[in-house]
C-alpha cells in the first residue's frame, strides 16, 4: 500500500513537472531571451577570437622588433619622423 502511494505521488509530481516545464521556459519571454543570449554569446566569441588573433600578431611584431634593427629604424621613420644624422632635410612650403 505504501509503495503504491509513493508511486502515485511520484507520478503526479512528474506529471506536474512535465506540464510546468514548458510554461516556465516559455513564460515571460524566456525563449526569445535565451535566443538573444545565444546570439550575443556567438558574437562575443567571434570578437574574442579576433582580439586573440590581433594579440598574436602584435606579439610576433614585438619579437621581430627586438631582433631586427632595420625594422626598428623603419618604424621610427614612419611613426616618429626619425632622420639619420647623415641625411639632409628639405622643407618646401
Amino acid at each position: 500500500m505504501k509503495s503504491r502511494f509513493i508511486k502515485i505521488v511520484s507520478f503526479v509530481l512528474l506529471a506536474c513537472a512535465a506540464v510546468m516545464l514548458p510554461v516556465v521556459l516559455a513564460g515571460e519571454g524566456n525563449y526569445p531571451r535565451i535566443a538573444q543570449l545565444g546570439r550575443q554569446l556567438d558574437s562575443l566569441a567571434r570578437e574574442n577570437r579576433k582580439i586573440r588573433w590581433e594579440l598574436g600578431e602584435l606579439e610576433k611584431l614585438i619579437v621581430k622588433m627586438r631582433s631586427d634593427p632595420q625594422l626598428i629604424k623603419k618604424v621610427a621613420r614612419q611613426e616618429f619622423g626619425y632622420v639619420s644624422p647623415d641625411e639632409v632635410i628639405f622643407i618646401v612650403e
